[in-house]
Formats: C-alpha cells, structure tokens, sequence
C-alpha cells in the first residue's frame, strides 16, 4: 500500500506527466489487487472471519495512507518543493516514518514489559480521552456578539 501510495502520490505531483500517472495509477491497481489476492488466500485457508478482519484493516490502513498523501501535498505547496524533487521528498518521508515507527514500536514494548503499571495508566487516559470527546461541548466558537 504504502508503494502505492507513493507511486500516486508521484503522479499526483504538480507538472507531473500522462506517462507518470498511467504508471501510478498501474501501480496502484496492482497493490490493490495483491491485497484482494491476499484476502482470498486468508478466507480459504482461514476462513471469513479472519479475512474479513484482515480486509477491514487493509481498508483503515489505506485510508490513513491517502489522508498521509493529502498531507504530503500541503507540505509540498507549504515549503514549495520543486515537482523534480516532490519524489526523493515523499519517499524519504514514508522511509523516515516506518524506521521512526519500527523505533517507537520497539522501544514502546520494552517498557511497558519493564513497567507494566504503564498500561494501565495509559488505558485510564486512553478512557478519559474517549469521555472528554464524547462528553465535551463543540461550543469553541463562542460569539459573545
């Protein structure tokens, strides 16, 4: 996915030729269509329910990876990356991300096995996140006028 995305997101580029598009866009289909040939091996070897976890979460993760792509767009225009470098630019990015994400993942799991007190107190700010969002008032635009 995060090929695909990378390949779109190339294409989508500013100036960016047919050619490069069709490209994209072949990329692309082709990572979707590994991913349905992959959820088909899981249904006949495993069965619907875990197929259709792992087609659900597919999903989530290619949604975060066009709402990734977006913002990669609005760095671009922010910082005016010329289109000749938009490329080397985005997978730099997606590189950085999982080496950071691989780190964090890594270093996360140490110590919630060193302190396991952690976990519960992350779970309690976890809920009372998910309470305030629920509970709190989207009143922030308060025109006293």
């Amino acid at each position: 996915t995060v090929a695909a995305v990378a390949a779109a997101g190339a294409g989508l580029s500013a100036g960016a030729k047919s050619e490069q598009q069709t490209e994209a866009v072949k990329t692309l289909a082709l990572g979707v269509i590994s991913a349905l040939l992959f959820c088909a091996y899981v249904y006949a070897s495993r069965g619907i329910v875990p197929a259709t976890e792992w087609l659900s979460c597919y999903v989530i993760e290619y949604s975060l990876s066009i709402d990734n792509l977006f913002v990669f767009i609005v760095i671009f225009k922010y910082f005016k990356v010329p289109s000749e470098f938009q490329p080397k630019v985005l997978n730099l990015g997606i590189l950085g991300a999982i080496i950071f994400r691989f780190i964090f993942v890594y270093l996360g799991a140490i110590v919630l096995q060193e302190f396991e007190f952690l976990i519960l107190t992350f779970a309690v700010i976890l809920i009372y996140a998910s309470y305030q969002g629920f509970v709190k008032d989207d009143d922030d635009d308060d025109d006293d006028d």
